[in-house]
């Protein structure tokens, strides 16, 4: 009967591992260091296998390199010994993929039944032994940070060098940087060191340290010249890198982004060259943009040129009406842009039906602005220089990481690197559609940028985080030197520089509200008309606010009312910035709207390792973290 209830417990047994969602439910390491520094290490793995992962077998990953104190990777030897399957031996291939050795453990042909299987696998590590002053001492992940499985209990004993008795130990558990130590730690009746933890989540792992009295391996000798040389390679190709980019930006620098000496800045009272506010807004900011144009209808208004009428305060509606004058009054470029906004009617809606009027009139304004003034005679923005340090610093940095780094993380930051670029393009894009009530368009590019922002960034993040803090530290000051480059390299001609004086001296007149500290220059002034004379080019200077400000008082005490505007009553102070840039949104709406009208239509034996090196990190004395010192890796089922 006793037998019969055996079998039946058994069964039952059986039957509830099956149910089991796949897991490791034990990972057992006995680590022995020998006098030599060899490490040997047998780990015991028992699993529950249900067909999903788990279908011939698991397998085993074991890292070639790990990395010292300074953060670089060293490579180490790593020999697979014996496989065994509950007792039996397993057949087993092997892969070196991504800097480390995979152990496949099982048949290819041959797919296992659900239930718990136990594996043990042996291997042999050498160059892992860290020596420090006081103590020698193994610092080593014992399960890795990367198993697809959680472990329900973790064990590991660590046999020390000829009995010696254990001066120090640390455990940590978590994800790879983790400092937690919830594990227990503690030398048993043979003076092992003995290490637990429970409840690993998945890429959780424990990774566990012990020091011991030092003089018991022999220690490697000091490096010779040439191995010093070869050791510090690394530290000396970023620093070569760093040299040329470093050279290559200040001679470049130095021949095209120097600017002409700066001129003496003057107190203007009226535009620079008599150039119209448009002009003056494109040689300030040295491109086009959306401003140029709002900036233009109010000075054809100022000029009793056209009226401007606002029919509602909240999402106001503007009308240009056209007005009987002398368009002489007009600069050239706003001659032809005058001509084309009303080429057909003398009223305009601001509004997506007549998108096509003022689109038309905004690109005549921007083609006669550009056949005027060609920026390159006062500014050169150099995108060539631009374009070639571009080139030279992503072959440099990308060239160093291929080399220092691991080729797979090397290739996965470049290609999260474009696709992020992308995706921060579309998504300002995206914003930049809906703050101009393009709402589809916006809404459109929002919706596809952000889950690509989030996941390249994402990428990102974990690319970087496992590369060494020389690689960060070469990269941060690559990245610093070329962002100062493109600062640095744009130049002002000797032109572009006495037009730059003038430019400031004009914003200084519009800025200055104290109007004392002009007094001695016979300023004009401050009237209602100059007010209005001088307001589209304060706009087009970015002063429209301090301008209003300037002439608060003023226009108080004369009851101001702008004879080519009628809408909503603004106070004084505000009428200026607020009229211009709900101008400037209704504008921008109006030709947005064409845009989204129209979009809908085996073994290695590596290098020969020391015995051990006393670049390595400490980790028995409390400082260390999950995923420190040697071994590690994962694993999982195939």
């Amino acid at each position: 009967m006793k037998k019969y209830c055996f079998l039946l417990l058994l069964l039952i047994c059986q039957l509830a591992a099956a149910q089991l969602p796949e897991r490791i439910l034990s990972f057992r390491s006995d680590i022995i260091v020998d006098t030599s520094g060899l490490v040997k290490v047998t780990e015991t793995i028992k699993v529950v296998a249900d067909g999903d992962k788990i279908k011939r077998g698991i397998f085993r990953t074991l890292p070639y390199f790990r990395k010292d104190r300074f953060g670089r990777k060293q490579r180490v030897d790593v020999k697979v010994t014996d496989v065994q399957r509950d007792g039996e031996q397993e057949p087993y291939h092997v892969a070196d993929k991504n800097g480390s050795l995979i152990i496949y453990i099982g048949n290819a042909n041959m797919f296992l039944e659900s239930g718990t299987y136990t594996y043990r696998i042996s291997y042999e590590s050498r160059g892992h032994v860290g020596f420090f002053k006081e103590y020698d001492e193994l610092y080593w992940n014992v399960t890795g940070n990367a198993w697809e499985f959680p472990i329900d209990t973790v064990e590991a004993v660590m046999h020390l060098p000829a009995g010696a008795p254990v001066k120090q130990m640390s455990c940590y558990t978590g994800v790879r940087g983790s400092a937690a130590r919830d594990c227990n730690a503690k030398a048993d009746a043979g003076g092992n060191a003995v290490f637990k933890a429970f409840g690993l989540g998945v890429f959780e792992g424990l990774t566990i340290a012990a020091g011991w009295q030092p003089g018991l391996i022999q220690r490697p000798p000091p490096l010779g010249f040439w191995p010093q040389i070869w050791y510090f390679k690394d530290f000396l190709l970023a620093l070569a890198g760093v040299v040329f980019l470093y050279s290559f930006y200040y001679k470049r620098w130095r021949k095209y982004g120097r600017d002409a000496p700066d001129q003496v800045v003057v107190p203007s009272f009226k535009p620079p060259r008599d150039w119209s506010p448009a002009k003056i807004r494109y040689a300030y900011k040295r491109k086009i943009d959306s401003k140029l144009f709002s900036v233009t209808i109010i000075h054809m208004a100022v000029k009793k040129l056209l009226f401007v009428r606002q029919t509602r305060a909240k999402n106001a509606v503007f009308t240009l009406e056209k007005r009987a004058g002398d368009i002489q009054v007009l600069s050239e470029e706003e001659r032809e842009t005058y001509k084309r906004l009303f080429l057909q009617n003398t009223t305009l809606t601001v509004s997506n039906t007549n998108y096509r009027r003022f689109s038309d009139a905004r690109s005549q304004l921007e083609k006669e602005l550009k056949a005027e003034l060609a920026i390159k005679d006062y500014y050169q923005s150099n995108s060539r220089q631009l374009w070639h340090a571009s080139w030279c610093t992503v072959l440099v940095l990308l060239g160093f990481l291929f080399i220092v780094e691991e080729v797979s993380v090397s290739i996965g930051l470049t290609l999260g690197l474009v696709f992020w670029v992308g995706s921060v393009g579309a998504f300002v894009m995206g914003v930049k559609f809906f703050r101009e009530k393009a709402f589809v368009s916006g809404l459109l590019l929002l919706f596809f940028s952000l889950p690509f922002l989030g996941a390249t960034s994402w990428m990102l993040v974990m690319g970087i985080s496992s590369f060494s803090l020389l690689s960060l530290v070469f990269s941060l000051m690559i990245i610093t030197g070329f962002v100062l480059f493109i600062i640095l390299i744009p130049a002002y001609t000797p032109e572009g520089s006495v037009l730059r004086a003038e430019l400031k001296g004009f914003r200084l007149y519009l800025s200055t509200a104290e109007e004392r500290r002009l007094n001695m220059l016979m300023p004009p002034e401050l009237t209602p008309e100059l007010f209005e004379r001088l307001l589209p080019y304060a706009i087009a200077l970015d002063l429209e606010n301090k301008w209003a400000k300037k002439f608060e008082g003023v226009l108080k005490q004369t009851e101001y009312r702008p004879g080519w505007y009628a809408g909503e009553a603004f106070a004084y102070g505000a009428l200026a910035g607020a009229m211009s840039k709900r101008l400037d949104t209704s504008l921008q709406r109006a030709q947005v709207g064409a845009v989204s009208s129209g979009s809908r239509s085996g073994s290695s034996s590596g290098s020969s390792g020391s015995s051990g090196s006393s670049s390595w990190s400490s980790g028995s004395g409390g400082g260390g973290s999950s995923g420190g010192g040697g071994g590690g890796g994962g694993g999982g089922g195939w």
